[in-house]
């Protein structure tokens, strides 16, 4: 009995599986799971009392944004009908939400509000320090 070979539009190639398409791919499902963290089904408004500047629900949104424009990113480029800048453009977006992310988190350290709040912002600007070194390798196979 023998094995047919997947379509040629789902076969991916060795340069292909080492491109920036799946740094996008990591980043959307990093995106798209904060997003649905924050959403009201997920995460009652008692169990995130924020400052006004935090509102989690805002930023649920934008999570959720960013990650349905990499998702759309890594399917055009899946079904090769993408422009070439597709996906460094939804890198950018991806990477530049982490950014701000921490941001704001280290605005909770500087006020006073969450003190350690440090920690996880050095964690979301270690993500785009290695996003940005990974991108900026230049494999867009």
């Amino acid at each position: 009995m023998t094995q047919t070979p997947p379509p040629p539009s789902l076969q991916i190639s060795h340069s292909a599986a080492y491109s920036d398409w799946v740094g996008v791919i990591i980043l959307t499902v990093a995106s798209l799971m904060r997003g649905v963290y924050y959403l009201p089904a997920f995460a009652p408004l008692e169990d995130l009392s924020h400052p006004w500047w935090l509102n989690v629900r805002w930023w649920a949104y934008i999570w959720l944004v960013t990650g349905g424009i990499g998702l759309a990113a890594c399917v055009a480029r899946l079904a090769r009908v993408t422009h070439q800048l597709t996906v460094p453009i939804a890198s950018g977006l991806l990477v530049a939400v982490h950014f701000f992310w921490a941001m704001v988190l280290m605005v909770g350290v500087i006020s006073g509000y969450n003190p350690r709040g440090y920690v996880n912002a050095t964690t979301f600007l270690l993500i785009c320090a290695l996003a940005t070194w990974a991108f900026g390798k230049g494999r867009s196979r």
